[in-house]
């Protein structure tokens, strides 16, 4: 008797066992790519007749070493091991091309492409999934202190820039012509990395209005700012926006 109520117990903690990992679903393991941020645009508005797309003039300031791609990269790892205690994590090193188009449409339930040499090495890393970050190409839509401005089609991180509009600092009460906004513009994706089944995508859509505050800063916008500032900025929207989009992303089972 005493046999079978101990055979009984650990069949139970077994089947109870079983029925976790079940519901938490097999372990995984993580690989991070990011290509969104390997340029910064620089777009600079143009006043034209008939059209908002097309008139704004962009410039892409090339990014050494993929120092901006490594912030969404290391931030993400910092997200996954908090949230998924124990799961490795690959950080797939910055390219100096992309292996996605980021114009594809990211839906999910459907199939993405991964390229072959990228999915030889997700199988011999063991990565059961694929946390990617991309470029997003969408309408200027950027957050001033009481209104959303800008035109045209922008992308990735970079800066828009208007040197026409006339911009009231509230806080200085200061008017000057023209404003930059630093934005990030990306997509954040979870694939199966055996299958490229999209599980989850989230967009960013971020852009925040700077005007001088000082009547000395009012020629160029693009002085409001040092270069290290944009730097700074452009990386704390960086790792603020992956610190949102990480724990969203590795909610979906």
């Amino acid at each position: 008797m005493i046999r079978r109520l101990y055979c009984a117990c650990i069949g139970a903690a077994l089947l109870h066992a079983g029925s976790a990992v079940f519901a938490q679903g097999a372990p995984r393991s993580y690989a991070v790519l990011s290509e969104m941020a390997r340029e910064v645009m620089v777009t600079n508005f143009q006043e034209s007749t008939g059209t908002r797309l097309g008139a704004n003039l962009t410039t892409r300031i090339p990014i050494p070493e993929g120092a901006l791609d490594k912030v969404a990269l290391v931030t993400a790892k910092q997200n996954i091991e908090k949230l998924a205690k124990g799961a490795p994590v690959w950080l797939v090193a910055p390219l100096d091309t992309d292996l996605f188009d980021a114009r594809a449409v990211y839906t999910e339930g459907t199939t993405l492409k991964v390229p072959d040499d990228l999915a030889a090495a997700l199988k011999e890393h063991g990565s059961t999934h694929l946390l990617l970050f991309t470029r997003l190409r969408d309408e200027a839509n950027l957050r001033a202190q009481n209104a959303r401005v800008g035109t045209g089609l922008i992308e990735g991180p970079g800066f828009y820039i208007d040197r026409h509009t006339k911009m009231t600092n509230l806080d200085t009460l200061t008017t000057t012509a023209g404003f930059i906004a630093p934005y990030l513009y990306m997509r954040a994706t979870l694939l199966d990395a055996r299958t490229g089944v999209i599980l989850a995508t989230r967009r960013v859509v971020e852009g925040e209005v700077l005007s001088a505050s000082v009547a000395e800063q009012s020629g160029d916008p693009w002085s409001v700012m040092t270069p290290t500032e944009k730097v700074a900025q452009i990386s704390a929207m960086i790792k603020r926006e992956v610190d949102k989009a990480v724990p969203a992303l590795l909610a979906v089972r």
